[in-house]
């Protein structure tokens, strides 16, 4: 599978997470070509389609601040299911990143390592919203957790 197919089915399994917040948050997810830096390269996806969003600051991110971004960005704005499924759901998304690299490098974890960087970020559209980014050799896999203004 590559990488293009496993963002947009991130995307799918996002989307279906949204539908249990009742649309009132957004999850999504998309890949960035890596144009030289990776805040550089998001910065330049922002403008290229009109998102108004702006990077408020970041942060280089392991597997436990991934699960805690998660936690605090997506989980707590679930409204069905059990809340013993959730680690389910933490558990898939993380399937799904490692997935966006093992296949390109089986060797590489740039969570393991710290490569992977979560960005806060603020638009009219989502207010103060987050960005996991995930670099893959030349391009990045990039997961939005927001919540509408």
């Amino acid at each position: 599978m590559n990488i293009e197919l496993i963002a947009q089915s991130l995307e799918g399994y996002l989307l279906s997470l949204r539908r249990l917040t009742g649309n009132r948050c957004d999850f999504w997810s998309f890949m960035v070509p890596l144009d030289g830096g990776i805040e550089e390269s998001l910065e330049a996806h922002f403008a290229r389609i009109n998102a108004g969003a702006t990077i408020l600051g970041k942060a280089f991110i392991g597997y436990a601040e991934l699960e805690a971004l998660l936690r605090d960005h997506l989980l707590s704005k679930l409204e069905a299911g059990e809340k013993s499924h959730f680690e389910l759901f933490t558990w898939d998304i993380t399937e799904f990143i490692q997935m966006s690299y093992r296949e390109l490098e089986s060797e590489s974890d740039p969570l393991r390592t710290r490569e992977a960087i979560s960005f806060d970020a603020r638009s009219e559209f989502h207010g103060n919203h987050v960005y996991i980014v995930i670099p893959v050799q030349d391009e990045a896999l990039v997961i939005g957790l927001g919540a509408r203004a």
